[in-house]
């Protein structure tokens, strides 16, 4: 049978987890790969992976993986033979979480970045109501970083497409939700998504040292 024409159910999927440097597309590293078959045939595979530069300590706060930990590692030409050997022939997926074949926006996403701007335009005075208006005004501060003012950015991103899967689903005769059908997503989508889930990973660190320095 043609995957294409398989039932979800029956897709053989493969689920990756990178942990990286930074959380820069074009500039980041490897730093760990995980990946886990759903046909359960082979053991979860781990790795630690040498990124040939330093592990800034924002990152490693997150990940707690820092320099030590990978000095004696393979660096990644030498560790994705392996990893290709453990996904075979596997549609690979993300490493977002899904409940019911959907990824709950609201839960993972928009709450955190919600709740860090309000915490951070309380803390700086700032009286906006919107997350929009929230993160124009922390922007414009000198005293802020950039990170800052792009989470207004953000939240538009996942209400936007919590907005069409909702309507997708009154369409459908479904219940509307918070969850997003990550397989109807757009690649550019998908990769926006992770983009944020990223940052959602780092707002902890982000929110202490905009408090605190």
């Amino acid at each position: 049978m043609q995957r294409a024409t398989m039932p979800l159910d029956r897709v053989p999927v493969a689920s990756l987890d990178l942990q990286t440097t930074v959380l820069r597309a074009r500039t980041d590293r490897i730093v760990q790969i995980g990946a886990i078959r759903s046909d359960d045939a082979v053991p979860p595979f781990a790795a630690l992976v040498r990124p040939g530069v330093a592990i800034p300590v924002t990152s490693t706060r997150i990940h707690r993986i820092d320099d030590e930990m990978v000095a004696g590692a393979d660096e990644f030409p030498m560790v994705l033979p392996r990893l290709r050997t453990q996904i075979g022939g596997h549609l690979i997926l993300g490493g977002l979480r899904t409940e019911n074949g959907k990824f709950n926006m609201k839960r993972h996403l928009s709450l955190p970045l919600v709740e860090t701007l309000r915490v951070l335009a309380i803390s700086c005075g700032i009286t906006a109501r919107s997350s929009a208006a929230r993160a124009a005004a922390l922007a414009a501060r000198e005293d802020i970083s950039p990170e800052v003012g792009r989470l207004g950015e953000d939240v538009a991103v996942v209400l936007r497409l919590v907005l069409r899967q909702q309507i997708a689903d009154i369409a459908a005769r479904r219940q509307p939700g918070n969850g997003v059908n990550l397989k109807r997503l757009l690649a550019t989508e998908t990769g926006l998504v992770k983009s944020i889930a990223g940052q959602v990973e780092r707002l902890d660190t982000l929110l202490k040292d905009t408090l605190f320095g």
